[in-house]
């Protein structure tokens, strides 16, 4: 399969792009994918990095029934076709893309939801927390990176009420010990901490963990953030270990 596209030829293979081609040559070969289970793929021209810049931008449903949603965009805007996002360096996605421009300054940053946290505990994926993480774009290295300190403001004033949602709830299941209370104070809670960590607010995610999950396994809770956040890929170059 080919689709045109910023004055390239994308070919596809398996729902998968394999490379660029221009006047009948290929000049950009895309990164391997996992061998099989996709089953979508969009490609679109794009201006993320500016009214100078030029991208083509391909979305591609994959691997899997629920995982993932991954993204390669190519910016063409120079002589030769290079990479500045491939979202499976940073981890497994769910859920579409957002885009937004966080500062006016005509570029846009990129925003995903990180799969890492799945199963949380043994609970329900898709009650499991599935913190939304950020990319900037860098000049300097000309590509897309994980961010801290960004966010778009619906997402904040989501984030604020959710804090504040927590403490009344926090209070009911004090007063009512009920079952159903717990388990619901705590998904908040493990969502509201696994945000405020892909943000790069340490602290206050701790001391929310530590001040509102409720019952006898907030060891174990502790524990399992430590474990996943190991083995999280965006997490671990926010912090520059990778």
């Amino acid at each position: 399969m080919k689709v045109e596209a910023a004055g390239y030829t994308v070919n596809i293979k398996d729902y998968v792009p394999r490379s660029l081609e221009k006047d009948g040559k290929i000049v950009f070969t895309f990164k391997k994918r996992e061998p099989e289970g996709y089953w979508g793929t969009l490609v679109a021209r794009s201006q993320l990095t500016g009214k100078d810049g030029e991208q083509i931008y391909i979305a591609v449903s994959g691997p899997g029934g629920v995982c993932c949603t991954n993204y390669s965009i190519i910016d063409v805007s120079q002589e030769r076709p290079k990479s500045i996002f491939h979202s499976e360096d940073f981890g497994s996605f769910r859920d579409p893309m957002e885009i937004f421009d966080a500062d006016g300054d005509g570029v846009y940053e990129l925003v995903q939801f990180d799969s890492c946290m799945r199963y949380f505990m043994d609970d329900c994926g898709s009650c499991s927390p599935e913190p939304r993480v950020h990319f900037k774009w860098s000049k300097t290295k000309r590509k897309y990176l994980p961010a801290r300190g960004i966010q778009q403001d619906f997402v904040r004033e989501g984030m604020s009420e959710t804090a504040k949602w927590i403490v009344e709830k926090s209070k009911e299941f004090k007063e009512t010990r009920e079952i159903n209370a717990m388990v619901e104070l705590n998904r908040a809670v493990l969502s509201h901490v696994g945000n405020l960590l892909h943000i790069g607010e340490e602290a206050e995610a701790w001391s929310t963990l530590d001040k509102y999950y409720a019952g006898n396994d907030l060891a174990k809770a502790r524990r399992e953030f430590k474990r996943r956040l190991s083995r999280c890929k965006f997490y671990q170059h926010l912090k520059g270990k990778r």
